[in-house]
């Protein structure tokens, strides 16, 4: 009886469907025009928005409007194990709080904790981030080495670790760039946490 019922609606669907690309529907409201059709397929299929731009820092990219064409399945190992997508929470609520909140310390914080994030985020111009600096970056940030910092302090400190990850743990650097779906390790971890002792 189920699948009788799931296969009724999915050809509902279908004839639904065929009959709006045929032009037999007239518009009505839940017809929606092509241009609105078009914004919304170009948002689930990926786009990167940029913020700023300075010479020597390159384009600033915006954790807010950017949309992943993978998504979180896609995404590699050690950012999954750092819960990535809380940055984005994180930008999106500062910037609410900013906009429309009570100054205070809450509204501080906030803002500190965005500045952290796009200082974080930041790349020279033609030197895109290996996996294992983002992993550092975001292991920084998740981990509150970067609370009370503005967008350069977190950005040379995320460059200061990513060296010293470099000098101390080649081979940890290397593995995590060479094997992206791999989840962080305990040991790993301890390793990333001593990059700012």
């Amino acid at each position: 009886a189920a699948a009788a019922a799931a296969a009724t609606a999915e050809a509902e669907v279908a004839a639904a469907v065929a009959e709006i690309a045929a032009g037999s529907v007239e518009d009505d409201e839940y017809v929606q025009p092509r241009p609105l059709v078009e914004e919304f397929m170009s948002i689930t299929d990926g786009q990167v928005m940029v913020e700023s731009f300075s010479s020597d820092n390159g384009w600033c990219v915006s954790v807010k409007d950017s949309v992943s064409r993978i998504g979180t399945s896609g995404a590699a190992g050690p950012l999954k194990s750092l819960d990535m997508m809380q940055l984005r929470l994180d930008v999106m609520q500062a910037d609410d709080m900013a906009a429309f909140g009570h100054a205070g310390a809450e509204q501080s914080k906030m803002g500190r904790r965005s500045a952290a994030i796009r200082g974080m985020l930041q790349q020279k111009p033609g030197d895109p981030a290996a996996l294992s600096a983002q992993t550092v970056g975001l292991f920084a940030l998740q981990r509150g080495f970067l609370q009370e910092m503005n967008a350069e302090q977190a950005a040379a400190a995320v460059a200061a670790a990513v060296a010293r990850g470099v000098r101390e743990f080649p081979d940890m650097m290397h593995e995590l760039d060479r094997e992206p779906s791999q989840k962080l390790s305990d040991e790993v971890a301890a390793n990333l946490r001593s990059l700012f002792a």
